[in-house]
C-alpha cells in the first residue's frame, strides 16, 4: 500500500507555480482563495483545459496524470499537495494498453508477412 506524500506550499498574491501531478494527486487549499488551472498531459484523457478558483477548505483532486498551474488570486494562499505516486505500470497504463492489444499484434502480422515474401523470392 502507497502513503501519499504531503508538501506544504506558500504563494504571495499574484505568484505562480508549475506543477506535474500523477493520477490521484490532491490539491487542498488551506488559506484562499486559489486559482487552479489543469491542462491534460495526454490527448487520449478526453479533458479539456479547466480553470476553478478554490476557496480555505476545497480541494481537487486529479483524475488523470495532469500539468497545474496555481495562482494565488488575491492575498496570500496556503496550500498542500498531497502526491500520489504513479503506481502503473506501462501494462496497465492507457497507452500499454493501447500497445498490447492491438498495435504489437500488428506489427507482428505485418512482419510475419513480409517474413513469407521473402522466403518466395528466394
Amino acid at each position: 500500500m502507497h502513503t501519499p506524500s504531503s508538501t506544504p506550499l506558500q504563494l504571495s498574491a499574484a505568484q505562480t507555480a508549475s506543477l506535474h501531478l500523477p493520477e490521484g494527486s490532491e490539491v487542498f487549499c488551506r488559506q484562499g482563495p486559489l486559482r487552479l488551472s489543469v491542462t491534460p498531459l495526454a490527448f487520449a484523457d478526453n479533458c479539456f483545459e479547466q480553470i476553478m478558483l478554490l476557496q480555505t477548505g476545497q480541494s481537487w483532486r486529479a483524475p488523470a496524470t495532469t500539468w497545474v498551474q496555481l495562482m494565488a488570486a488575491a492575498e496570500t494562499a496556503r496550500l498542500e499537495i498531497h502526491e500520489r505516486a504513479a503506481v502503473q505500470s506501462m501494462q496497465q497504463s492507457r497507452p500499454g494498453r493501447l500497445w498490447n492489444g492491438g498495435v504489437a499484434a500488428w506489427l507482428a502480422r505485418l512482419q510475419a508477412r513480409f517474413v513469407k515474401r521473402e522466403r518466395r523470392a528466394a
